[in-house]
């Protein structure tokens, strides 16, 4: 068996470094994992990238023969981000933003923030993809990690409108399997369709969301489907630089909310459980 761990060389002083890859050696770990939360380092400002102090920290590593699972940064984007591009938060059911200052505030659909993950995804693949000390890639971290599947925004909003209308075709379809004939909720267009946020009805004490269940739970497979997507989208851009072996997320299904076992997420790649490397 391989023990592996996670390590954060930019938390820690350079001379630092030396003790604990000794120690590492010691206890028989072989990989570490790095990397995850570190956009601000590689992108200070805009279009200002800092590659050196990553550079530095998997050469270090690597002479001591310790592998490195190489991370995406997707799952914290940072605060001139945030304050730039403020459509990039999530919304939560109330329809408020998830403000900055923990992680995984952004939206899977927003546009914006999918081409800037794009962008600095490709830059360290590229830089790394031949770095010996890398054996694998994580590619952005813990998805759905404390109810953050699913977001209430206007990207999430119009795209599920989209969704809707390739699933049923009509609005009259939609209609008639929704049953919207109750409570006066019947559909024109399209273009009509809601949200579930939180309703007149909405009580989180007694569990009970106040919307259609049917909404419902195509609202909740969006969101399943929009995670699955967004992740898709960054294994293309971190393979088409890196074609060893594998690759991961980090994902603990139990904090997700969506489909991530069903096999439009699980083809992706062997899934590798952080806990349980």
């Amino acid at each position: 068996m391989r023990i592996g761990a996670d390590y954060y060389p930019e938390h820690w002083e350079k001379e630092r470094w030396k003790t604990d890859a000794e120690m590492m050696v010691k206890a028989n770990i072989k990989v570490i994992r790095i990397g995850e939360f570190a956009w601000s380092l590689y992108e200070p400002e805009e279009g200002k990238y800092e590659f050196d102090w990553m550079d530095e920290a998997l050469d270090f590593f690597g002479k001591y023969g310790i592998k490195v699972v190489m991370c995406t940064p997707s799952a914290t984007p940072p605060k001139w981000m945030i304050d730039k591009y403020p459509d990039i938060l999530q919304n939560d059911i109330h329809g408020n933003p998830k403000l900055f200052g923990t992680r995984k505030h952004y939206c899977f659909n927003s546009q914006t923030y999918r081409e800037k993950t794009k962008k600095l995804n490709t830059l360290i693949a590229k830089r790394y993809a031949k770095h010996p000390a890398i054996e694998a890639w994580q590619v952005d971290n813990e998805l759905g990690w404390s109810n953050t599947t699913r977001c209430y925004c206007k990207s999430c909003e119009n795209r599920f409108r989209n969704w809707l209308k390739e699933k049923y075709g009509t609005i009259d379809n939609l209609n008639k399997t929704y049953g919207t004939t109750f409570w006066s909720q019947i559909y024109r267009s399209f273009d009509e369709l809601i949200i579930p946020k939180a309703g007149a009805c909405y009580d989180p004490c007694h569990d009970t969301q106040g919307q259609n269940p049917a909404l419902l739970l195509d609202y909740y497979r969006f969101c399943s489907d929009s995670v699955i997507d967004f992740t898709k989208e960054s294994v293309k851009t971190v393979r088409y630089s890196w074609r060893r072996r594998w690759r991961s997320d980090g994902y603990e299904n139990q904090y997700c909310g969506s489909r991530m076992e069903e096999p439009g997420y699980s083809s992706i790649w062997n899934i590798w459980f952080r806990c349980g490397i």
